[in-house]
């Protein structure tokens, strides 16, 4: 499994390669900038082995299909694909990301990829956009603590995210006190 990129390899056009390169290379300093973070310690195979339903157990599910491995520091990033349902495609990556700045992501590497992905995909600013207002209407996920979340229900979660009615009040309380 290949363990230090988050976009795989797919055929691409000359200008998405360059984008894909410049992200793989930008994940390196990304680690780097965030090395006081623990890393989660955690490898696919044995997120695939967590409860059915749980937030570990799809999340496991999503990297064996995508054949990655979490990287350690930014094992957070691997979650929003799955909660915030977006696929590992540049459009998509791009989304993420929008959808991560209108939440209230400000960090320098967001409102970068943010900018470089505006100028370089302007075809999709529509889609860009709706991504942005879709994160602005979400609830604030920045600073949910993903790693102690893994065995809490995927759809519970989600439901949560997206600001709808969830009956599971352990669950409530757990992310009220972040």
């Amino acid at each position: 499994m290949k363990s230090n990129i988050i976009i795989p390899q797919r055929k691409y056009t000359l200008r998405e390669r360059f984008v894909v390169n410049l992200l793989n290379q930008s994940i390196k300093a990304h680690a780097r900038v965030h090395s006081k973070r623990k890393p989660w310690g955690i490898k696919t195979e044995e997120l695939v082995n967590y409860p059915p339903q749980s937030m570990g157990k799809m999340l496991g599910e999503f990297l064996q299909k995508e054949k990655l491995q979490p990287i350690d520091k930014l094992e957070r990033h691997d979650v929003f694909h799955i909660l915030l349902d977006y696929d590992t495609d540049l459009k998509q990556e791009a989304g993420l990301y929008f959808f991560l700045f209108g939440n209230g992501k400000k960090s320098l590497f967001a409102i970068g990829t943010v900018l470089f992905s505006a100028m370089m995909f302007p075809e999709h600013w529509h889609y860009l956009y709706k991504q942005y207002k879709r994160g602005q209407a979400a609830y604030p996920i920045i600073k949910l603590k993903f790693n102690e979340l893994l065995f809490d229900n995927y759809n519970d979660l989600k439901s949560v995210v997206f600001r709808q009615p969830i009956e599971n009040l352990q669950l409530l309380n757990k992310i009220l006190k972040y």
